[in-house]
């Protein structure tokens, strides 16, 4: 911080330098102008001296004498007018180079300038992203390890591949590991089999939200049931068991955070090892 504001200082010295520099070329070319201006009337607009003669050989004497002091006079404006047009030429190139003096210094003025603006808006983002909610979801039980029982002791039996047993289900709960408050605006979350590469993910609204409101640290409660719509054989339990069709538990959460930003969650669990593993999350603003 000490050194950005020594280097502003520096910066700042060098404008009012120039600055200076530039009233010092004015001044001294008005005083210049002046001073040619004032010996023009002077000498050649002031009257000559008149004297009463009576004879005409001194009054041809005093027309000449009043040519030579015009002569006389003109000549020293044409000096005086030669002298002030280099000393303005001179102070036109002084005036010339303390503006581009005072355009770079211009110029680096303002890319400090837009520096300081960005990084103060780097500095509100990591604010922001510092303090504001941050939602994860969080599976609670599940009955898939009951359900399964059948798979491990009638795998062999082909008659029985068609038997229904337990339907998948769980309970989770939605914790906001941020410091501030979501609110909860829209979510959806399910529970289906399918192929592991599969990338076209359906989502339906639920009408279900445990709480409107999640405190920072806090998370819902009671936990939400979910469980899956269609009926489960055995069969589909074997291709769950052997990762050929596994189980997944997704969904997303439309929220608001403290700051009045729109978020969207998503999230992607997978039942593996005898429970449900997070494979996949993502978040991004939310569309009004």
């Amino acid at each position: 911080m000490g050194e950005r504001r020594e280097e502003g200082g520096a910066r700042g010295g060098e404008v009012v330098q120039l600055n200076r520099l530039l009233i010092i070329w004015i001044i001294f070319a008005g005083l210049m102008g002046f001073a040619a201006g004032g010996s023009f009337v002077s000498a050649y607009l002031a009257p000559p001296p008149q004297h009463e003669t009576s004879s005409a050989a001194e009054h041809g004497r005093g027309d000449e004498n009043s040519k030579e002091k015009n002569d006389e006079a003109l000549a020293r404006y044409t000096l005086w007018l030669v002298v002030f047009t280099g000393i303005l030429a001179l102070a036109t190139v002084g005036l010339g180079i303390a503006t581009v003096g005072l355009y770079a210094t211009g110029e680096k003025q303002i890319g400090v300038a837009l520096k300081a603006a960005n990084a103060a808006e780097l500095n509100a983002e990591a604010l922001i992203s510092a303090e504001r909610a941050q939602l994860f979801v969080i599976v609670k039980r599940t009955n898939l390890f009951d359900a399964l029982m059948g798979t491990r002791f009638y795998r062999e039996t082909e008659s029985m591949r068609g038997s229904r047993i337990p339907r998948p289900e769980l309970e989770f709960t939605i914790k906001n590991t941020g410091r501030t408050a979501a609110i909860m605006q829209d979510v959806s979350y399910q529970i289906i089999q399918a192929d592991p590469d599969t990338t076209m993910w359906q989502y339906a609204y639920q009408d279900t939200i445990v709480n409107s409101v999640i405190e920072g640290g806090d998370e819902t409660a009671p936990p939400t049931p979910c469980m899956m719509d269609v009926n489960w054989t055995l069969g589909d339990g074997i291709a769950a068991t052997d990762g050929d069709r596994p189980v997944y538990f997704y969904g997303f959460i439309v929220f608001r955070d403290a700051f009045k930003r729109r978020h969207q969650y998503f999230w992607r669990h997978e039942y593996r090892d005898n429970r449900f593993v997070l494979v996949h999350e993502e978040e991004q603003p939310a569309q009004i």
